[in-house]
């Protein structure tokens, strides 16, 4: 499981990050709002960051040392819950339009999984 998470993981990181970095007028307006130059600025922060998390999660899919895949695993919740608690706040303001509900849904979903898997681990 743990494989396969980390690859999913890596690939929406890079793919959202990438695209957010690149076009984030467009996903701006897919959420309903526009961007002044400091939300893109900004926006190319979280952009940035979500690269860089992809790409660990990528590079870490085939590590074995248990201590250190729950610390990945420990990573990775505290970011997509703290993300589907952005968007549920964000969407329930009237900031982000309904795309804001799916945004939040997906990534508690996410954080339900990455919580099996963490918990998996703690057998060793």
């Amino acid at each position: 499981m743990y494989r396969i998470l980390m690859l999913v993981l890596g690939a929406v990181g890079v793919v959202w990050g990438i695209t957010a970095l690149f076009v984030p007028e467009v996903l701006a307006q897919l959420y309903g709002g526009e961007l002044d130059s400091f939300a893109r600025s900004f926006a190319n922060v979280g952009a940035a960051i979500a690269v860089g998390f992809g790409l660990m999660d990528w590079s870490v899919r085939n590590l074995q040392d248990p201590a250190t895949r729950r610390w990945v695993l420990v990573s990775n919740l505290t970011a997509v819950t703290l993300v589907a608690t952005v968007l549920l706040l964000s969407t329930a303001s009237g900031t982000f339009n309904s795309l804001g509900w799916i945004g939040a849904a997906a990534h508690a979903a996410l954080a339900a999984v990455v919580l099996v898997a963490l918990i998996q681990s703690k057998g060793g």
